[in-house]
């Protein structure tokens, strides 16, 4: 469906936006509920405040003219500002930050060091030192197998490569937008 004309081992970039789509499609309702969870914690926070500190009539009076309308405001800023992010997710994913390339590069490095370690260890053997009362072993490492090894170790496999590639692609963009949205919240 999203195959076009991209050389096999690559990966049509519209794909990436697709995915994210998929990723962030609950978004909104899981945003919804949270600004109504901490919506019902600073009210149920301040009723339990003014009920501990203030004398009933002045609570009434100061939840009734104060505490209410400010709630209200606080909380339809907090839908407000949702509906903005949910603006942005629904358009094709852009990205100028370094962070994208770097969580890309930090994903293949982790796949190629597990695959390093995996030829390692198939190439390194453990002997009993001969004439030694102890327990130490000679660690020996054969470095024409682990070297072959790691070289096989490889997927061949294009499609495999297409979608681990994608898969990379996919993670940096969201952690990207996570972390972009975060401190847009913060703002």
């Amino acid at each position: 469906m999203t195959r076009g004309k991209e050389l096999i081992g690559n990966f049509n970039p519209l794909l990436i936006g697709e995915l994210f789509w998929e990723q962030s499609m609950n978004w909104r309702k899981m945003a919804e509920e949270h600004i109504e969870q901490v919506s019902r914690l600073c009210e149920k926070f301040l009723h339990n405040l003014l009920e501990a500190k203030c004398p009933k009539d002045v609570k009434t009076r100061i939840w009734s003219f104060q505490i209410v309308e400010k709630l209200k405001t606080r909380r339809a800023g907090a839908f407000r500002k949702l509906d903005l992010i949910m603006q942005d997710v629904k358009r094709f994913p852009v990205n100028y930050n370094h962070y994208y390339t770097d969580t890309i590069t930090k994903r293949r490095r982790d796949r190629q060091e597990l695959t390093l370690a995996k030829s390692l260890e198939s190439a390194t053997t453990h002997e009993i030192l001969p004439h030694c009362t102890s327990n130490h072993t000679s660690v020996k490492v054969d470095v024409k197998k682990m070297a072959s090894n790691y070289s096989t170790n490889f997927d061949p496999d294009m499609e495999n490569f297409s979608c681990e590639e994608a898969l990379d692609c996919l993670m940096a963009i969201y952690k990207v937008n996570i972390s972009y949205y975060l401190k847009q919240s913060k703002a």
